[in-house]
């Protein structure tokens, strides 16, 4: 009876996960394996280059999720999802330019956001005019991105390294280092057994 389940449930993701991608016009190269329902706002462009797997549902990572994977690109924003990512209740929102690594975990409940959602001026936010400030944010391959982390504008994330749980990354993590906190702060460097 559970493998029948089971294959049900991949049977449904399956669907799923082919609907939400042509209606939104997301471009991959391997259909993802999506748990739970997934929110997308594709103003822009959207690709996943290869193997992708999304928890978007409590039920799917025991970690404790409190919200579903969303996903928000306004025109002329692009995000760039490598190969073998893996996303846990994750909302990445784009004006610009997000580009995720090959082997990467997000972790659950984190965020990756390329702008400032208003005008910093307070009349400008008043008058709703002036530039939202946009920079690219690169997350490199085989990052580890601890639950409930903020990857905010401008942002480089080398290869290899690790965020802690709950931190605010504001400025650049070279590879091969371990940062945590609010701001985030270099803890110390990671080690590699050859």
């Amino acid at each position: 009876m559970e493998k029948i389940k089971i294959i049900i449930l991949k049977i449904i993701s399956t669907v799923y996960s082919y609907i939400v991608l042509k209606v939104n016009e997301i471009e991959y190269k391997e259909l993802p394996f999506i748990r739970g329902k997934i929110y997308v706002w594709n103003h822009g462009q959207i690709i996943f280059k290869g193997k992708v797997i999304i928890h978007s549902s409590f039920k799917s990572n025991s970690i404790g999720m409190t919200k579903p994977f969303s996903i928000y690109t306004h025109r002329g924003g692009t995000v760039i999802v490598g190969h073998n990512v893996g996303f846990s209740g994750v909302s990445i929102h784009c004006r610009g330019f997000i580009q995720i690594g090959d082997n990467t975990i997000i972790g659950a409940n984190s965020f990756i956001w390329d702008h400032d959602f208003h005008e910093l001026d307070y009349i400008a936010r008043l008058n709703k005019s002036g530039d939202i400030k946009t920079l690219p944010v690169m997350i490199g391959n085989n990052v580890f991105i601890g639950e409930g982390c903020r990857i905010l504008k401008g942002v480089t994330i080398g290869d290899r390294s690790i965020i802690g749980t709950g931190s605010i990354v504001t400025k650049n993590i070279p590879s091969d280092e371990i940062w945590a906190g609010n701001p985030a702060r270099f803890v110390k460097k990671i080690n590699r057994k050859m």
